[in-house]
């Protein structure tokens, strides 16, 4: 019984895969036919194509203006060294939270998870399932 239905799902998977790679899209068909209808098409595309490269490569993200800017946070100051700034940035971030009771990580106020976990032991402790 188990080799039958291994087999049954095997052959179902190679059938399965088989008639994937065998879907077409339509947009290349369909762009062959709008370029015999107008054939000024591939040129106006092709003008479009450089512009694009031109714009990236005038654009990069390699330019300085292009770098991440860290929020303000309070005994913060970026050095332009990018790890450097990071290090510090989580440092800084870390005694802000923990300066206004936010020490788990996720922005909640300690005194909330605390009650929240308060609850949760009453429930177990009254609750008839176990």
């Amino acid at each position: 019984m188990k080799k039958v239905f291994l087999s049954v799902c095997v052959a179902g998977t190679l059938l399965t895969a088989a008639q994937a790679q065998t879907r077409n899209c339509g947009t290349t068909e369909y762009y062959e036919l709008r370029k015999q209808q107008d054939p000024s098409l591939e040129k106006r595309t092709e003008e479009n194509e450089k512009q694009i490269a031109k714009w990236i490569k005038e654009h990069s993200a390699s330019e300085p203006s292009a770098k991440a800017t860290l929020p303000a946070i309070p005994g913060f100051e970026a050095s332009g060294n990018e790890e450097l700034d990071k290090i510090n940035y989580a440092k800084a971030k870390a005694k802000y939270l923990a300066q206004h009771g936010l020490t788990n990580g996720n922005n909640i106020p300690v005194d909330i998870i605390k009650e929240k976990s308060l609850r949760e032991k009453k429930r177990k402790t009254f609750s008839f399932i176990y």
